[in-house]
């Protein structure tokens, strides 16, 4: 083969410069991305959930430690409020109480040898959990009926 020969071979033709994807391969791609997204979507709503949760017990658990500490220092458990800041202030935490909080905290009943601590999910959620010191295991329950402490 002459060099003229090969020099014509390796000169890229038109159609070799024209490559990229049909749209009907971008469809097939959309409509595939799309229906993987759906069979995930419900799965990650349920861990976020359990999630949430999650935080609600950390946080009735904290609050439960918080009150018995109060109740060695005052004689008695906390009186009932729903006012997060007077929870934040008398029991010493931290917990949110801005726009952005998913839970609403609310101290019961406080009375000299008993409490009761519910998080209701903020928003109108319908979650609910209790938590007593007379609790078997110590763990709060989950009662989205219930209307007064279990």
């Amino acid at each position: 083969m002459s060099k003229k020969d090969k020099n014509k071979e390796s000169v890229p033709t038109p159609k070799s410069l024209a490559w990229g994807f049909t749209i009907l391969e971008l469809i097939v791609v959309i409509v595939i991305v799309g229906i993987l997204a759906a069979l995930a979507l419900p799965g990650y709503n349920k861990t976020k959930e359990k999630q949430y949760d999650k935080e609600a017990v950390a946080n009735l658990k904290l609050i439960m430690a918080a009150e018995k500490v109060y109740r060695m220092e005052i004689g008695a458990y906390m009186a009932p409020t729903t006012n997060m800041d007077y929870i934040n202030r008398d029991l010493r935490l931290a917990l949110s109480t801005g726009t952005n909080k998913l839970w609403d905290y609310e101290v019961v009943t406080g009375i000299a040898n008993d409490t009761c601590i519910k998080a209701k999910r903020a928003g109108g959620g319908t979650t609910t959990w209790w938590l007593k010191p007379s609790y078997s295991n110590g763990d709060p329950i989950n009662s989205d009926t219930a209307t007064t402490c279990p």
